[in-house]
């Protein structure tokens, strides 16, 4: 059977790599005082978590993807609630976080998705509370942050997939169904086939071709 995380966490970020599950981040209960910057991985050969250095800077709902030989996380809130715009990066040969550009816009709860070599950021929840349709993408050559096309429709909470190398997000916003694509050739967001049930805070992932998205659970559930 498979150990317990070490510690409860809500809203961290989960990575899969070379048959580890990396867990950044997480809010350990709702009304926790605790630091949020705990970094553990799961050896899913053996089921044991291990615990490795943590983030440095404690986030909940944050962005994160692996780019080469490293894990990028990006935004999300702090302990007080603000919204980040902070990011960084865990080096897995050195086993060590570093610090990164910080975006141009604080958000949590945006998509992000590692697309053509760039590790991008869609949407979220802003400073002020607004919802986005900005998005960013940060390039690992030049180490700095890029602006790319605004999304027609501002979203929080969707999900974003890379499927035959086109960009897609869809969903959120509180039961969104509409989906986006993003055309690089004409630099702009295209519309796409919605999802049947709009969702909201939920996982999506491309499995054997089709994108797969678990239905929102009812309320309560």
């Amino acid at each position: 059977p498979m150990a317990d995380l070490p510690v409860p966490c809500h809203g961290a970020c989960l990575q899969h790599v070379d048959g580890w599950l990396y867990v950044a981040g997480g809010q350990p209960n709702f009304d926790s005082s605790e630091d949020w910057d705990h970094f553990h991985r799961l050896n899913l050969a053996n089921g044991v978590w291990e615990r490795l250095p943590p983030l440095q800077t404690g986030r909940s709902r944050a962005m994160c993807g692996v780019i080469a030989d490293r894990l990028i996380v990006a935004g999300g809130s702090d302990l007080a609630g603000v919204e980040l715009a902070c990011a960084e990066e865990y080096v897995f040969a050195l086993g060590c976080w570093k610090a990164l550009p910080a975006m141009a816009k604080p958000r949590e709860d945006a998509a992000a998705a590692v697309w053509n070599g760039y590790f991008v950021v869609m949407g979220g929840i802003g400073a002020d509370g607004s919802i986005l349709r900005t998005v960013e993408a940060f390039d690992p050559l030049e180490c700095r942050w890029i602006q790319l096309p605004s999304m027609h429709s501002p979203r929080y909470g969707c999900s974003a997939v890379v499927l035959d190398g086109s960009l897609i997000v869809l969903g959120g916003l509180g039961g969104l169904e509409s989906a986006e694509c993003y055309d690089a050739g004409h630099q702009c967001w295209m519309a796409a086939p919605g999802i049947p049930n709009g969702r909201c805070s939920f996982g999506a992932g491309v499995l054997s071709g089709p994108i797969c998205a678990p239905p929102q659970p009812a309320e309560g559930e």
